[in-house]
């Protein structure tokens, strides 16, 4: 003979009798809420991107959710972009600095002129020529003591040979601090780079500098993969 017993409604909270030692709810709406509960604490609030807590705080099953999983997708390949691997490899080989952009409208000119470069230069038998380059009117390593800016107005499309011509000499300008370069003293060292910074470090380094409008950037132009030499970028 079964006997009963009074506990208390895991919903609800009221106490009930009941003969049957699994029950659990005092009656079936109380169990379906009771579900309700439970399917939704096993849920997982979308874990971001980089590192950064979901802008919606979405609740899904999946890690990410939909535009978290784009922006961290594009934002840990940006490095594998036919710009992103060019400005990874200047800052590394050259610059030595992420505060030599000009803040997100330096590396929008940065970006349009090498943009207007590829268009420039020729492919011949699937290879580009390279007529053209981005060239700086103040050089990255100036033998005066200054760093080029990548800014609006220091950036210049110019033909190769004369390019290479003018070495680490600034093109004769009226150059203005913080404008077209800044003094290598002034430069903070926790912005500096060089080639064994990694591609982790030097894209934590770029939003830490730009902040999240870099993130936004990057996320807005969806910047193909690199290609083959020759091709040109999107």
């Amino acid at each position: 003979m079964k006997t009963s017993k009074r506990i208390r409604c895991q919903n609800c909270k009221k106490q009930f009798t009941t003969n049957r030692l699994t029950t659990k709810t005092c009656s079936s709406a109380c169990r379906k809420a009771l579900q309700r509960k439970s399917a939704k604490a096993t849920q997982h609030i979308c874990k971001g991107y980089l590192n950064t807590p979901c802008p919606e705080q979405k609740t899904t099953k999946a890690e990410r959710c939909r535009n978290c999983k784009r922006i961290q997708g594009r934002m840990t390949g940006f490095f594998n972009t036919s710009f992103g691997a060019r400005l990874a490899n200047d800052l590394r080989k050259r610059a030595g600095s992420v505060e030599l952009i000009d803040g997100m409208n330096g590396l929008e000119a940065y970006y349009e002129r090498h943009k207007l470069v590829a268009k420039a230069n020729p492919i011949v038998n699937g290879k580009s020529k390279k007529d053209f380059h981005v060239a700086h009117k103040v050089a990255l390593n100036d033998s005066g003591g200054r760093k080029g800016l990548y800014s609006k107005s220091n950036l210049i499309v110019v033909p190769a040979r004369l390019n290479q011509s003018f070495g680490n000499q600034a093109i004769f300008i009226n150059a203005e601090p913080g404008e077209h370069f800044l003094w290598t003293k002034d430069l903070q060292k926790k912005f500096k780079v060089d080639e064994s910074t990694s591609h982790d470090e030097l894209r934590n380094l770029l939003i830490s500098f730009l902040g999240h409008e870099f993130i936004e950037w990057v996320d807005d132009k969806n910047l193909s993969r690199r290609k083959p030499k020759g091709e040109s970028i999107n």
